[in-house]
């Protein structure tokens, strides 16, 4: 055990070195010797056995034995002891021992790397890092308790499963994404979502569709063709619509505001076609008279400042529609899990 060093191998104990020296004393090699052609022995004197099962039996127990195994072949059953050894081949358990020795002289480099990278972790375990590649191109990193940093792609084919946060710059899900939160500056989600609770919006979000928006100079108004909703809903859709412009700049008296005009209103496109006539809210003409939004059923703004651009949006929260509804009966889409 003098070779126990728990400072070089923190992670081997006292056991692991004992069964490791009792496997290397447990060992007993087959010996074959394959010697050269034996000199004339007209002139020996000596022990000879004329039979091809010959053996020679040593020790009161008959421990030792020697067995003639084979042509010009001896087996030994028992350790063998000498200052030297000579033979054109030797073979350990039927693989030739020259082979198995240059793997064994390979420990010691293998160590000295265990060593090393042992070293370097020590007193940095909190700071671990593995990298991958030839050139170290992808890096694993221990960024705290319970988190880490990739710095490539990860790519998963069955499911992945993370307890704490998942933080990536960007993720593509090619099925299902269950979470009980997701944090991120953009979502872009091509399928059926569906959430199971609320949506919270952080101001200034909003949801809805965005079917047009533009900005318009003094003077300028938006084309006339967006009078007629029904340019921008879908078959079979039955929306709240709301058509929204508003302007930023200083009145007369030096004073910044902003003028505002409104109108929300169900939209629907089916039978009876262009339903659009049941307004919930409107505000048609701004408190300067500057901005005004007219089109009958439909949206048209004009902006007649004289010194600064109004910005306008047309959106649309569809409440239902011919597909979905068909979703809805038959279990698919967004009913579909």
């Amino acid at each position: 055990m003098a070779d126990f060093d728990p400072q070089r191998f923190p992670r081997a104990t006292r056991v692991h070195w004992k069964v490791l020296l009792d496997e290397i004393a447990n060992t007993r090699p087959t010996v074959s010797r394959r010697l050269a052609a034996l000199p004339s022995l007209k002139d020996f004197k000596g022990v000879q056995i004329e039979t091809d099962k010959a053996f020679v039996t040593m020790g009161s127990k008959g421990d030792v034995k020697i067995v003639r195994t084979g042509p010009n072949e001896i087996t030994l059953s028992g350790g063998l002891a000498a200052e030297s050894l000579s033979a054109q081949k030797l073979t350990l358990n039927g693989k030739p021992l020259d082979a198995q020795i240059k793997q064994l002289s390979s420990i010691p480099a293998i160590l000295q790397r265990l060593a090393k990278l042992e070293a370097a972790t020590t007193g940095v375990k909190d700071k671990n890092k593995l990298k991958l590649g030839d050139k170290g191109d992808v890096v694993l990193e221990r960024t705290g308790a319970g988190k880490a940093k990739l710095s490539n792609d990860l790519t998963v084919g069955l499911d992945l499963t993370v307890g704490d946060d998942l933080r990536t710059k960007f993720a593509k899900v090619t099925d299902h994404l269950t979470a009980t939160s997701i944090k991120g500056s953009k979502l872009n989600i091509e399928g059926p979502v569906r959430i199971t609770d609320d949506i919270r919006m952080i101001y200034p979000g909003t949801i809805g569709y965005v079917f047009h928006k533009g900005i318009l100079k003094p003077g300028q108004s938006s084309p006339s063709k967006y009078s007629n909703p029904n340019y921008w809903s879908g078959n079979g859709k039955i929306s709240i619509t709301v058509c929204s412009m508003h302007s930023e700049g200083s009145n007369k008296a030096g004073t910044s505001g902003s003028d505002h005009v409104y109108k929300v209103y169900w939209n629907s496109h089916g039978q009876p076609y262009n339903h659009y006539s049941q307004p919930m809210l409107s505000h048609l003409k701004s408190s300067d008279g500057k901005l005004i939004l007219s089109g009958g059923g439909g949206c048209v703004f004009t902006n007649n400042h004289a010194s600064h651009e109004a910005y306008f949006v047309i959106k649309q929260l569809p409440i239902t529609s011919y597909i979905s509804t068909r979703h809805a009966a038959k279990g698919t889409g967004a009913w579909s899990f």
